[in-house]
C-alpha cells in the first residue's frame, strides 16, 4: 500500500473511532445521568441517580459534598427583648420547731413535793406534830406568798414531830404552854416531846433563862410536871447539863446533880405517865464510864432512861454503841437518840450552826436496837444555835439553812 493510501486509511479509522466513542458516550449518559443540586443554603452538592422510569431520587444520594466556595449563610439578627425581672420570693417565715416529746418517765415536781406525803408522815408516827412549831408557821407564810416550791420542800421538817422546848422563868407562861401542848397531843392520840432546858449554873450565876437557885428550879419543875398531869409525854431533861458539868467546880457539880435528881423525882411523882430521859451528851464528848457515874448521881434509877446526841451530829451507829456501853453500867436503862441533824454525820468539833449538816432519820420507835427506844427530832431542824456561822439569833428559825439541810440530806422522802 502506498503512503497516500495508508494516510487515508488511518484518517478513516480515526474518524470511525471518534464517532463510535461519541455514540457510546451518548448511550451511557442516558443510564448514568448525574444532576448537581445545591442544597443546604448552597453549601452542599448532591449527585442524584436516575431511576428506571427516568425520574431522579433525592433520597438516595451517592455523595454529599460540602461546597467549599459557598458563602457563609447570613446570620439572623439577634433581637434582644426586654426581660421583666422576676421578683424574689418572699422570705420564709420562721418556723417554730415542735416541742420535744415528753420523756418516758416524767421527773418529779419541783423540790420533790409529790414524793413526800405530809399526812402520811403525821399519821404513821406515835409522836405529836405541834402546829405551833416555827417550821409550820414559816411554811404557811411561804405558801401564802406564792413560794410553793420552798413551802413543799419545808414540809419535810414541818410535818415531823419535834421537841417543844420549855425555857423561861414566867411560871404562868410555862403552865399555859405545857398544858395546852399535852392536851392537844392527847386529843390527837399522840405523845408530845417536851424538852426542859432551864437548870441554874449556881456559882457563876449563869443560867439558861432566869432560874438561879435550886429552890426556884424545883418550883419550876413542879409547874411543868403538874401541867403534864395525867397525860402521856416524853420528857428530855436538861440537855448539856451533864456534858458541860466539867465546867463546874466539884461542889457545884454536886449541886447540879442533886437538882437533876430532884427534877426526876418530881416529874415521876406528878406526871406519872411521863417517860423521863436524862440527857447524857454524845459519843464524842465523854467516856461511857464517866457518863454512867454522872447519871447514877442524877437519879437514873428513877428515870426511864437517857438521851444521846441532842442538838449534835454523831452517827446513829456510834450512838447506839455508846449508849449500849453506858446502859451496861446503869442497870440496862434504855435510851433515845436525837437524829434531827446527823444525816451527814459529825463535822470536826464544831457544834454551833455547823455548815453542811443535814436532817437525819425520821422520828420513829422502829430503831432495830433493843435498847434504843426511839429516834427523835429533839432539836427542831432549822432553829438557830445563835449568831455563829452566819446564823440568826438563838432559837429563831433560819429558813435558808433549813432548806439546805433538806436538799442535801441522804434521808429525804422518808
Amino acid at each position: 500500500m502506498s503512503k497516500g493510501s495508508t494516510r487515508g486509511f488511518i484518517q478513516y479509522v480515526t474518524v470511525a473511532l471518534v464517532a463510535a466513542g461519541f455514540v457510546l458516550a451518548l448511550l451511557f449518559s442516558q443510564y448514568t445521568k448525574t444532576e448537581t443540586v445545591w442544597v443546604g443554603g448552597e453549601d452542599m452538592i448532591i449527585n442524584v441517580l436516575p431511576l428506571a422510569n427516568g425520574t431522579a431520587s433525592s433520597t438516595s444520594p451517592t455523595a454529599l459534598i460540602p461546597n467549599p466556595f459557598a458563602p457563609p449563610p447570613p446570620r439572623k439578627p439577634v433581637i434582644l427583648l426586654p426581660v421583666k425581672p422576676t421578683p424574689l420570693p418572699p422570705a420564709p417565715k420562721p418556723v417554730t420547731p415542735p416541742p420535744p416529746p415528753p420523756p418516758a418517765v416524767l421527773p418529779p415536781p419541783s423540790q420533790g413535793a409529790a414524793l413526800f406525803n405530809c399526812d402520811a408522815a403525821k399519821s404513821t408516827t406515835s409522836f405529836y406534830v405541834d402546829p405551833t412549831m416555827q417550821a409550820i408557821r414559816v411554811e404557811r407564810e411561804l405558801r401564802a406568798a406564792g413560794n410553793t416550791a420552798d413551802a413543799d420542800l419545808l414540809q419535810e421538817i414541818a410535818c415531823r414531830a419535834q421537841g417543844t422546848w420549855v425555857i423561861g422563868d414566867n411560871l404562868d407562861t410555862i403552865r399555859s404552854r405545857v398544858s395546852s401542848t399535852v392536851s392537844r397531843a392527847s386529843a390527837a392520840g399522840k405523845t408530845p416531846i417536851i424538852v426542859l432546858y432551864n437548870i441554874p449554873d449556881h456559882a457563876t450565876l449563869r443560867y439558861w433563862s432566869g432560874v438561879t437557885a435550886g429552890e426556884q428550879y424545883e418550883r419550876w419543875i413542879a409547874v411543868v410536871a403538874e401541867s403534864i398531869g395525867s397525860h402521856d409525854a416524853l420528857v428530855v431533861l436538861e440537855p448539856d447539863s451533864i456534858g458541860l458539868i466539867g465546867n463546874l467546880s466539884s461542889a457545884d457539880q454536886s449541886v447540879r446533880l442533886a437538882d437533876l435528881k430532884k427534877g426526876v423525882m418530881i416529874l415521876k411523882e406528878r406526871a406519872p405517865h411521863a417517860r423521863v430521859y436524862l440527857d447524857a451528851g454524845h459519843s464524842n464528848w465523854r467516856k461511857a464510864s464517866d457518863i454512867a457515874n454522872f447519871l447514877k448521881a442524877a437519879g437514873i434509877d428513877s428515870a426511864d432512861g437517857f438521851a444521846l446526841n441532842v442538838s449534835n451530829y454523831q452517827y446513829v451507829s456510834d450512838e447506839i454503841d455508846f449508849g449500849t456501853a453506858v446502859s451496861a453500867q446503869v442497870g440496862g436503862k434504855h435510851f433515845v437518840i436525837d437524829t434531827s441533824r446527823n444525816g451527814s454525820g459529825p463535822h470536826k468539833t464544831e457544834w454551833c450552826n455547823t455548815p453542811g449538816v443535814t436532817i437525819g432519820k425520821a422520828p420513829t420507835t422502829q430503831t432495830g436496837s433493843a435498847l434504843t427506844d426511839a429516834f427523835l427530832w429533839i432539836k427542831p431542824p432549822g432553829e438557830s444555835d445563835g449568831p455563829c456561822n452566819g446564823g440568826v439569833p438563838t432559837g429563831k428559825f433560819w429558813l435558808e439553812r433549813a432548806l439546805e439541810m433538806i436538799r442535801n440530806s441522804p434521808y429525804r422522802f422518808q
